[in-house]
């Protein structure tokens, strides 16, 4: 018989453990959302200079916030509508996770 931890690791439920590849010390729950195209993150401080975007994962009130400040080239915008109908512009960039219950490797998803 499986235990709970290895019935959640082979089906994903409505929230999954994480680490980002850049914090690995950091366990963060995500919730699953099966309908989006894309992931979503909490970011602040975002802004765009020299053509970079310029990021903090997370806020000072959260317990996952470390202050660091990330940079990368490698974004662009997107439209995105939630289930109301209702648009705004994101940022989309590259970030790297590994779901902690998984035996698997980091994977590189697109976050808004």
């Amino acid at each position: 018989m499986k235990t709970k931890d290895e019935k959640i690791g082979i089906v994903i439920g409505r929230t999954l453990a994480i680490s980002f590849e850049s914090e690995t010390d950091k366990k963060v729950i995500a919730k699953v959302d099966t309908g989006a195209y894309l992931a979503a993150v909490w970011a602040t401080d975002v802004h765009e200079k020299d053509n970079r975007l310029h990021f903090t994962l997370f806020g000072e009130s959260s317990p996952h916030y470390s202050g660091k400040v990330y940079s990368t080239d490698d974004y662009y915008t997107t439209k995105v509508e939630n289930s109301f109908g209702v648009s705004e512009m994101r940022y989309v960039v590259k970030l790297t996770i590994k779901p902690i219950l998984f035996d698997g490797k980091y994977e590189t998803i697109r976050f808004t």
